[in-house]
């Protein structure tokens, strides 16, 4: 019986008896070749080529592609196929892993010290801050603060009194809370060497202002910046919180990111930014609201959270009050007659859905001879009614 080779469909060479008529077939005569040595070591070659060759395909597209362009151009076909991983948060709701974040406010408003305190709670293993969970586990728990305002010797009470606080919650043995100062070379450049050996999960950079080489009201020289830092979280997966200022005078308005101090770039290059103030008439009450988040519903950009300070242990607790924004800005007594006016309007609009704006302003200023009215102010009444009921 003669025998011949033919390649299969997996791509294997195979023994192909030809049939003798005067004999039977041999069964042990039908042996697969490729289980020979010879043959087996060339398959194995082919398919550790094909492999190799599949591994590299994308990544050398890639390189072509971003020379040839200077820039990465993905296929949605590959993003669609690729593996689901839904945003995840440090803090949660606040603060997106990976991501570029801003906390600002007027000086004094504890942005820093509310800062140290998530760094804390991240580092000494707690599972929910102020009523936000911190979903990490151990080995995601290591944090830093970069401080540029203070020195180590300014901190180091307000870090002894925080973590004295904090102590009673630890549940993480040896917690990993960096400080790293006096950047010699900036702080980009340190963070970069200091994230290869670290795997930090969250750094504080009190503030970024200080670090940056020119104007603040340059936009260009501001979003390189804020780039930079971005990268780095991106890169590292790592939340970088920079703490930054607000505009004078305007505490008797409500809050927006406009408020920010230099460039529009600092409104726009973050995923999360949420602002700090005093409460206008209780002395160590804040509010915490959330002024822009990518990843959550703009209904969570419409209230603030009431935070009490205790001035003994820098720290704070939530008093799970939760205030419509665009009403902080109000003294408590300026808060009831606001809510008074807009339950009035809402009660006359239903009780005669064709009144007129000027009826309306009319019968406030009998119920509300303190107050002022015109169409106008009412017309701002009803459509700030409309926005909270939607």
């Amino acid at each position: 019986m003669e025998t011949t080779t033919k390649m299969d469909q997996a791509g294997n060479l195979q023994a192909n008896p030809q049939e003798d008529n005067n004999n039977e077939i041999n069964v042990e005569e039908t042996t697969s070749i490729s289980e020979q040595p010879f043959f087996q070591t060339l398959n194995d070659s082919v398919e550790n080529i094909k492999k190799q060759f599949e591994e590299t395909t994308t990544s050398d597209d890639a390189v072509i592609t971003y020379e040839q362009y200077n820039a990465n151009i993905t296929s949605t076909t590959n993003l669609i196929n690729s593996p689901f991983v839904p945003i995840g948060y440090v803090w949660d709701k606040f603060l997106p892993q990976g991501e570029l974040c801003l906390i600002y406010g007027d000086s004094a408003s504890f942005k820093s010290t509310l800062a140290r305190c998530i760094l804390f709670a991240i580092a000494y293993g707690m599972d929910e801050y102020l009523g936000f969970k911190i979903d990490l586990p151990p080995e995601r728990r290591k944090v830093c603060l970069v401080i540029t305002e203070d020195s180590l010797r300014s901190i180091k009470t307000l870090i002894q009194m925080q973590a004295k606080y904090f102590e009673q919650f630890r549940t993480i043995e040896n917690p990993v809370f960096d400080i790293i100062s006096d950047c010699e070379n900036g702080i980009i450049e340190t963070l970069e060497k200091r994230l290869r050996d670290v795997s930090y999960s969250m750094i504080v950079e009190d503030t970024p202002q200080d670090d940056i080489v020119g104007s603040m009201n340059d936009n260009n020289v501001v979003r390189s910046y804020l780039n930079q830092l971005s990268s780095l979280g991106s890169k590292y997966n790592c939340t970088i919180l920079g703490i930054h200022h607000k505009r004078k005078y305007t505490l008797d308005k409500a809050p927006t990111k406009e408020d920010l101090s230099g460039t529009r770039a600092f409104g726009d290059k973050p995923r999360s930014i949420f602002e700090l103030r005093r409460v206008v008439d209780q002395e160590d009450c804040v509010y915490l609201t959330p002024m822009k988040n990518n990843y959550q519903e703009n209904v969570f950009l419409k209230n603030s959270y009431k935070l009490i300070l205790d001035k003994k242990t820098l720290t704070f607790t939530s008093v799970s009050e939760i205030v419509q924004s665009d009403r902080i800005h109000l003294s408590a007594k300026r808060q009831d007659n606001t809510k008074a006016i807009s339950d009035t309007i809402i009660k006359l609009k239903a009780f005669n859905p064709n009144i007129t704006q000027a009826e309306i302003a009319e019968i406030l200023m009998d119920k509300f001879p303190d107050e002022t009215f015109s169409q106008s102010k009412v017309s701002k009444f009803i459509r700030n009614i409309k926005n909270i009921n939607n």
